[in-house]
């Protein structure tokens, strides 16, 4: 009985000795395959620097002030559900309620 339980521990040693030889493989791989990505990102962003420091800068000298009021806010929960959009400022429709007219449906004569 303790033969066969040194023969599971030696092969687990064995095991775990392969499984170390090989994540220590797949680093030297991986650095192997991969090596160049550090350098390749370094020259990016040198790149980028020299671009964004070549790249006018405006600066806003006026701030916009938004001229829309949120008051009178509703009292009840009720009134809460859809009160801003009532508001014509607050509308998403830009263009109007139906930009885009579809042509009418074929008679039933075709």
């Amino acid at each position: 009985m303790a033969v066969y339980k040194i023969k599971i521990s030696v092969k687990h040693d064995q095991l775990h000795k392969t499984n170390c030889e090989n994540e220590i493989n797949a680093a030297l791989k991986r650095n192997y395959l991969f090596g160049w990505l550090p350098e390749e990102y370094r020259k990016r962003k040198k790149e980028l620097n020299q671009v964004s420091a070549d790249w006018p800068v405006s600066e806003m000298t006026s701030k916009l002030h938004d001229e829309r009021s949120l008051k009178p806010v509703p009292p009840t929960s009720n009134g809460v559900i859809g009160w801003l959009a009532s508001k014509k400022d607050f509308q998403l429709e830009k263009y109007g309620p139906d930009i885009m007219k579809f042509p009418p449906l074929p008679t039933e004569e075709f």
